[in-house]
């Protein structure tokens, strides 16, 4: 498997702060499973070619606030691979 840390962030909420650990897949096989009763699913991150915006899955989901650096990071990791 092909993965590398991304990057780590906490947010604190009104009743508990959280801290998450990101990791980036490059390259999967085989079948993934949700070990912790979680829901599980592959998406876009959906940033388009230079120029072109597309929202793409990722934004479509209904996300907590402190993921919101995680999905921009994302976004801004994918546009300048577009941009190479």
């Amino acid at each position: 498997m092909g993965f590398q840390p991304s990057m780590e962030m906490k947010h604190d909420y009104p009743d508990r702060s959280v801290q998450l650990h990101v990791h980036t897949m490059r390259d999967f096989s085989g079948e993934v499973h949700a070990l912790e009763g979680q829901a599980l699913e592959w998406v876009s991150v959906g940033v388009g070619s230079v120029g072109v915006g597309s929202v793409g899955e990722l934004r479509e989901l209904d996300f907590l606030q402190g993921n919101q650096a995680m999905i921009e990071k994302l976004e801004l990791e994918r546009m300048q691979q577009n941009n190479k």
